[in-house]
């Protein structure tokens, strides 16, 4: 083998040179892809200074000092670090008290704030003692509802549970979860709350309306309630379903209905007349013959005249 290699020289010569270019390009590529590109640095420092300005503007505070100033940039720039661009819009949205909260609880509340809505960062970054033990129990839909509906978080899903609790975070609005919350607090049990909210994600705020809130606070609400009132009002619901679809037919609905309680009021006032005698009709009486004393009275005469007729002589 030696012998072979060295009747070939120039073999050893080209594989001796390759080996070199490849350390060579080894070594110049290998510092290139370990270090971060050079414009990330300035990068995250214009992101965490501009989610400060924003953080600060969002708490109505001033940091005037420039240590400050610089401390919060810093906390910004690990969180970005650590969680992505999401956890500095979350301190823009949630204000530097976000921060502060992160420095109390852990940077999970950081975390969990890039996940949540702009109002949500915000609910959580202003009571996070109370909505982190609820976001790590039941979601991060703990702190919509409570955006939505400041201090109705723990009642719901204390009320609904937890997979409910969810469902209402994601479809009931502000304006009528205050109204939900009660009717499912008067429910006789989990499976009618259940049901409650089902009903709700089909038929919407109009529940409220086939079953009267005072219905609910009299004898609370049950599964015969939501099935019954449901099966009595769905014709009636229906068309009043039609008529908010389509308002142009209200106006033919009403003039219809005003025709045909025009003709019952017509035909009842008839029917009374007649009853007591007052239509026109009964004032016109017809011709009698005469009475019997009066025909009695003619007769005597009649025969007074008779007898004295020529005739009998």
């Amino acid at each position: 083998m030696i012998m072979r290699l060295a009747a070939h020289p120039t073999r050893i010569q080209a594989a001796a040179g390759l080996r070199q270019f490849l350390l060579a390009a080894l070594a110049a590529i290998l510092p290139l892809a370990l270090s971060p590109p050079a414009t990330a640095a300035p990068a995250v420092s214009r992101l965490a200074r501009e989610a400060v300005e924003m953080g600060l503007r969002k708490s109505g505070r001033e940091a005037t000092e420039r240590v400050a100033r610089e401390s919060l940039e810093q906390a910004v720039e690990t969180a970005v670090s650590k969680y992505g661009p999401e956890a500095a819009q979350a301190v823009a949205d949630g204000g530097v008290e976000l921060l502060e909260a992160a420095g109390r609880y852990g940077d999970d509340l950081i975390r969990i704030a890039a996940e949540a809505s702009p109002a949500g960062r915000r609910a959580l970054a202003l009571e996070p003692g109370r909505m982190l033990p609820l976001v790590r129990e039941f979601g991060r839909e703990a702190v919509e509802i409570e955006a939505r509906s400041p201090g109705l978080s723990h009642r719901v899903f204390t009320s609904f549970g937890a997979d409910a609790g969810r469902q209402i975070a994601r479809q009931v609005p502000a304006e009528d979860l205050p109204r939900l919350l009660k009717y499912g607090e008067r429910a006789d049990s989990p499976q009618t709350r259940q049901l409650l909210v089902e009903a709700y994600r089909s038929e919407g705020p109009a529940i409220f309306r086939r079953i009267p809130p005072a219905l609910v606070l009299a004898s609370g609400l049950t599964a015969a309630m939501i099935y019954g009132t449901h099966r009595a009002t769905e014709p009636f619901a229906a068309a009043g379903d039609a008529i908010e679809t389509h308002p142009e037919h209200a106006s033919l609905f009403i003039r219809g209905m005003l025709v045909i309680a025009g003709l019952v009021a017509v035909i009842v006032t008839v029917f009374v007349l007649g009853a007591f005698r007052l239509t026109p009709w009964h004032g016109i009486r017809p011709k009698t013959p005469a009475s019997g004393t009066e025909a009695v009275s003619a007769t005597p005469q009649a025969t007074a005249t008779a007898a004295d007729s020529p005739e009998d002589d």
